[in-house]
């Protein structure tokens, strides 16, 4: 028997009978492979010489390895194995033919810039588009729209999905679990993320940074832009640069009971109007303390869970008067480290009827701070169910 017939016999031995159709450049063919280890190539002239090397009892070096050559076009991105399918390509490939560059899209509107249409578009339709020509994106369930269509994805999953269809992304160090896993790395970065591994994004205006993007730009926008259109509140005299600001307090402040959904803790009998307090509270009352980090402060033995907590003691205790940003009040002298101290100073230069009253479940007493409240009812009735 020849040599021919011989790697013929070898061939369909291995690969079965021949197949009679003529071959074409885009057929995907059946891979040779090794039966005495995971070996696999496409090319003949390589698995025979894997072969020998592979049945010899002496395996070879680094250096006589099998190193498959990889031919390249010079005008596109064309890459292959086989030169005589790489000759054919370069006749075929015309001379005049670029090899393609990302193309700079400018904004007609701003400076913004990009290289895909798509970013373009869409671009414009969230920052520049008004009236009939804004691109909206339409809950079938309900009456939310957005101009992101992520956006609306997010929302099916978050409001219209129920739990047992929906594929949870668990944090690996507590309790926490999202429905967005892009919201899971947030949290592991923000969380448990460690400074030395942080990729931190530095404020161009002060010594200031984040470890994520839009954490560093709701600081330049809260901190350092002076002209800026105000969120105010409809009911009362909050006011706030972020719209999503503004929804949050509504729906904790002017949202009447019954008409709120709440989120209720699986581990206590406590509840909230929105779902990021009810994590932050599963975070500081339900997370054990060994695999919780804490943000020490380095002028005192100060520690909390909140990063948010560190900052505002460093404010109370170690910062100078001429250090701090005061909040002042627009009808008196009173001024305020924090926003929300100026906020709850606010309601003395309120009318009665414009307070919304805390009235306590176990006797007459009401007040206008919901933590005075919380205040009161474990101070007097503690005991009390």
């Amino acid at each position: 028997m020849s040599s021919l017939e011989n790697a013929k016999n070898a061939k369909i031995n291995t690969h079965g009978a021949l197949d009679p159709r003529p071959f074409l450049c885009e057929n995907t063919l059946e891979p040779y492979y090794c039966k005495d280890c995971n070996f696999t190539t496409p090319l003949a002239i390589v698995y025979k010489l894997h072969f020998r090397q592979c049945t010899s009892e002496i395996k070879p070096t680094i250096s006589q390895r099998i190193i498959i050559t990889n031919y390249s076009c010079k005008r596109c991105y064309f890459v292959t194995h086989f030169s005589l399918r790489w000759l054919q390509h370069v006749v075929d490939c015309p001379p005049t033919k670029p090899r393609r560059h990302p193309q700079i899209k400018k904004c007609d509107f701003c400076s913004y810039t990009t290289t895909g249409k798509s970013s373009l578009r869409r671009h414009i339709n969230y920052k520049h588009a008004t009236g009939d020509e804004i691109q909206w994106f339409k809950c079938q369930v309900c009456v939310f729209r957005t101009k992101e269509k992520q956006h609306l994805s997010r929302h099916i999953i978050n409001k219209h999905t129920s739990s047992e269809n929906i594929q949870w992304y668990r944090c690996e160090r507590c309790q926490y679990r999202s429905k967005i896993h892009y919201n899971l790395k947030l949290h592991e970065i923000r969380i448990h993320g460690k400074k030395e591994e942080a990729g931190w994004y530095q404020c161009q205006h002060c010594f200031y940074k984040a470890k994520t993007k839009s954490t560093l730009k709701e600081h330049e926008v809260s901190k350092h832009v002076k002209d800026i259109s105000w969120f105010k509140c409809s009911h009362c005299d909050y006011y706030t640069k972020f719209k999503r600001c503004l929804v949050l307090h509504k729906l904790r402040r002017h949202v009447r009971e019954e008409d709120t959904q709440w989120y209720k803790c699986d581990l206590c009998p406590h509840k909230v109007k929105v779902k990021k307090d009810l994590e932050k509270h599963m975070f500081l009352r339900h997370t054990e303390p060994e695999i919780t980090k804490r943000f020490k402060c380095d002028q005192c033995s100060f520690a909390t869970k909140l990063s948010d907590g560190l900052r505002q003691h460093k404010i109370y205790r170690h910062l100078k008067s001429e250090e701090i940003q005061w909040y002042q009040c627009e009808k008196c002298d009173y001024r305020a480290k924090r926003k929300g101290a100026l906020s709850a100073h606010s309601l003395i230069h309120r009318d009665k009827e414009q307070i919304k009253w805390f009235q306590c479940d176990f006797c007459a007493h009401k007040t206008k701070r919901k933590y005075d409240l919380r205040k009161h009812e474990a101070k007097m009735h503690g005991n009390k169910d």
